[in-house]
C-alpha cells in the first residue's frame, strides 16, 4: 500500500527537483521512541512500518525510515510567503503563495515585501508543487556519500579547491552543516538516511 508523508526541503533540493536533478535526499537518523539510541533496535511503539534498509542483518534492518519505502509518496514543502500579505486564514490557492526558492518572490507586490518568510513546516499541504516518490533508502555515515551522490542531492557545486577544481566534500559540509549542524555536526560522520528519490505529478 503506497503510503504519503510530508518533508521539508531545503532550497537548494527544491531548485534541483524544479529541475528534475533531485535524485537523493539526505537527512539526520534522529531516534523517535523514547530512550532509543541509534543502532538500537527499535521497538513496536514506533508507528511506521520497518524498511529494510541493509542486507547484512545489522539492527538497522529494524529502522523504521520515517520517510517511508520504495514507492510511497513524499508531499515537499519549502519556504514560502503571503504574495498580498493576507493573513494566514486568508489564503484561498496557490496563487496567494510566493516560494522563496526559485526567485518568483522578486515579482511581488510592494505591499508583500514586509512579510515574514515562513517555515516550511507551516505550510498547507495543499500548495505544494512538489511532489517526490521514493525509490530506495540506505542508512550510512555521512562521510560515505559520494560525488555522484552529491550530484543527486543537487547541490549547486560553487566551492572549488586551490587548484580550482570542484569541491564536493565541502559542498556537502556546508549545506549539511546551515541546516543540521548545531546538532548533527559533518565533521562527526552522523548517520543519515539516503533516499532515492523522483520528483511525479501529484
Amino acid at each position: 500500500m503506497i503510503a504519503t508523508r510530508s518533508i521539508n526541503l531545503s532550497e537548494h533540493e527544491v531548485l534541483a527537483a524544479l529541475d528534475d536533478r533531485l535524485g537523493l535526499v539526505v537527512r539526520p537518523v534522529r531516534p523517535t521512541v523514547k530512550g532509543c539510541k541509534v543502532g538500537a533496535y527499535y521497538t513496536s511503539k514506533c508507528t511506521v512500518e520497518p524498511v529494510n534498509v541493509q542486507e547484512d542483518g545489522d539492527p538497522w534492518d529494524d529502522i523504521p525510515c520515517p520517510f517511508g519505502g520504495p514507492g510511497d509518496r513524499l508531499v515537499c514543502r519549502e519556504t514560502w510567503k503571503n504574495r498580498w500579505g493576507h493573513e494566514f486564514n486568508h489564503i484561498q490557492d496557490a496563487g496567494d503563495i510566493l516560494y522563496r526558492a526559485d526567485g518568483e518572490y522578486l515579482t511581488a507586490k510592494e505591499d508583500a515585501a514586509d512579510e515574514p518568510w515562513r517555515s516550511p513546516a507551516t505550510m498547507p499541504a495543499w500548495a505544494s508543487r512538489i511532489t517526490l516518490e521514493v525509490e530506495g533508502v540506505k542508512v550510512c555515515r555521512a562521510f560515505d556519500l559520494t560525488g555522484k551522490d552529491s550530484l543527486a542531492w543537487g547541490l549547486t557545486l560553487k566551492s572549488k579547491d586551490e587548484q580550482g577544481v570542484i569541491d564536493l566534500a565541502r559542498e556537502c559540509r556546508d549545506a549539511w552543516n546551515h541546516r543540521y549542524g548545531k546538532r548533527y555536526p559533518w565533521e562527526s560522520s552522523p548517520w543519515v538516511w539516503a533516499v532515492n528519490v523522483k520528483r511525479v505529478l501529484a
